[in-house]
């Protein structure tokens, strides 16, 4: 196997690839129109930023609300957009000005964790419980944010779904346990993860996006 970027491959060498994870897939309506839209690079190499000629049915320029209101698109479609923070927030406004309100993201890129911690305490929204009925499961506790509140398994996927329910401030990017955005120190108990992740966090530290309570569980944030 070959470390990347430090090493050529070479014929014969043997790659090792994790398989597809995370929950940025095709999840449509019957019938309902799927538009396509990314920035980056590598597999996603379909964004034009310099204008020119069109050929063979590709328009060459930035993709902006412009060049979306040219296209024959439905209020009705699901839009699935992936790259930069500020290509998708264009492409959101730009799909709310033709009509178009399902636009699901997946971020191209990790920001820096912030767990654990409030920072920018005006910024922030107070803790508070979640609606709805409490669960019955285990005791989760919020400690640099002061709040509590019972698991229930049946709301939430992930100690991160909770922490949002509860307005608690964290910062995520994969949501799939990959990226290590959401690690979060446990002060004490422990979580059996949903997903593995493929590295694990480190000693002392939980994935917030892959995980659940295996019982009462104090998160330093």
């Amino acid at each position: 196997m070959s470390s990347w970027p430090h090493a050529h491959l070479r014929v014969g060498e043997t790659l090792r690839a994790a398989a597809p994870r995370g929950g940025f897939t095709l999840d449509s309506r019957p019938g309902n129109p799927v538009v396509l839209i990314s920035a980056g690079i590598g597999v996603t190499p379909v964004y034009f930023s310099r204008s020119g000629p069109s050929e063979d049915g590709v328009t060459a320029g930035p993709l902006d609300g412009a060049a979306l209101g040219r296209l024959p698109l439905s209020v009705d479609a699901t839009v699935y957009t992936c790259g930069p923070q500020a290509f998708m927030e264009q492409i959101a406004s730009a799909c709310r000005l033709l009509g178009i309100t399902d636009v699901r993201r997946e971020l191209f890129g990790s920001p820096d964790a912030i767990n654990p911690g409030i920072v920018g305490e005006s910024a922030i929204h107070h803790p508070q419980v979640p609606d709805g009925a409490l669960g019955d499961g285990p005791l989760v506790t919020f400690s640099r944010s002061g709040r509590s509140a019972p698991w229930a398994g049946q709301r939430y996927a992930s100690l991160l779904e909770l922490a949002e329910a509860c307005d608690v401030p964290t910062r995520w990017a994969c949501r799939s346990g990959v990226c290590h955005v959401c690690s979060t120190p446990a002060v004490s108990g422990a979580v059996r993860y949903v997903n593995d992740p493929p590295v694990p966090p480190p000693a002392g530290e939980v994935l917030l996006c892959s995980c659940q309570p295996a019982g009462p569980i104090v998160l330093d944030m």
